[in-house]
């Protein structure tokens, strides 16, 4: 079980599954994890002077943590160049560059996601500013594990919420460059797709037509903002000739009309479309 960081989205699933473990309702059945634990295993949410966000993400992490230490999975941690072969799975770490000194970090970080007061999806794609950039300050996210995957023939490079910054990093220090892109079928858009996660310099350095989003457009962030979209449409190093697909594994109106202002001509002129099934 790759757990990717703390954020509630992230690790609330794994939680129940541990309050599951403790209440007699389910056996330990997952026999490898992935996850970066916090050092200080004692703090809580309540008698602390940190912010409140980030105490709530530490408790969730320092719960796991604690957990796994109790059913002696004493070493999970995940770091760039790390390689796990698994069923059929080759699994090489991109991200973070140094796991658990990362994880340690951030408890001192202020948390501020990227995020937009209202969406953007009546902004048409020639009117966004492509030059200009502002990537996602929350320390948390800088800390996700991120991974390449291959598995039959199919590589699949799973962001998690990580920011461009460790991405790009990471995947330099594996040995891929503008000269040399990492090559993938599938690949997962950072943070749910924010517009502070993906930027030109990351996809000059990845090669992929196919693209998840983790978001509905319904939620507090706003995500995925259509700016991350266009960032990879509209990319000076892309092939125009290959289509790109978009794959919204959950889907709303708002994410289906997201390009009605750009003109019923869009899909075709920029060579790409968005897939909710």
């Amino acid at each position: 079980w790759a757990v990717s960081h703390v954020h509630a989205d992230h690790i609330g699933g794994v939680l129940k599954y541990i309050d599951g473990i403790n209440g007699g309702i389910m056996p330990v059945k997952c026999e490898q994890w992935l996850f970066n634990p916090y050092q200080n295993v004692g703090l809580s949410k309540q008698g602390t002077s940190i912010d409140g966000t980030v105490a709530e993400s530490v408790a969730q992490g320092n719960e796991l943590t604690s957990f796994l230490y109790q059913k002696g999975f004493v070493d999970t941690s995940a770091s760039n160049g790390d390689r796990i072969y698994l069923d059929g799975l080759s699994i090489v770490v991109v991200a973070p560059l140094d796991g658990c000194e990362a994880i340690n970090e951030v408890v001192q970080e202020p948390s501020a996601a990227m995020s937009s007061i209202a969406n953007d999806y009546s902004t048409e794609i020639s009117d966004f500013d492509l030059d200009s950039f502002e990537e996602d300050s929350s320390p948390f996210n800088a800390t996700s594990i991120a991974m390449i995957i291959d598995c039959d023939g199919c590589r699949f490079f799973w962001t998690a919420d990580a920011r461009p910054t460790e991405l790009v990093n990471g995947l330099k220090k594996l040995g891929f460059s503008v000269d040399n892109p990492l090559c993938c079928d599938y690949m997962s858009l950072p943070h749910h797709g924010s517009k502070g996660n993906l930027n030109i310099e990351l996809m000059s350095i990845v090669r992929c037509q196919n693209f998840f989003v983790t978001a509905n457009g319904c939620n507090k962030h706003n995500l995925p903002n259509k700016e991350t979209l266009v960032r990879i449409i509209c990319h000076p190093l892309r092939d125009y000739k290959q289509q790109m697909k978009f794959y919204f594994s959950l889907s709303s109106q708002q994410l289906i009309g997201m390009f009605d202002v750009d003109g019923e001509d869009v899909f075709e002129k920029f060579n790409f479309r968005i897939c909710t099934k």
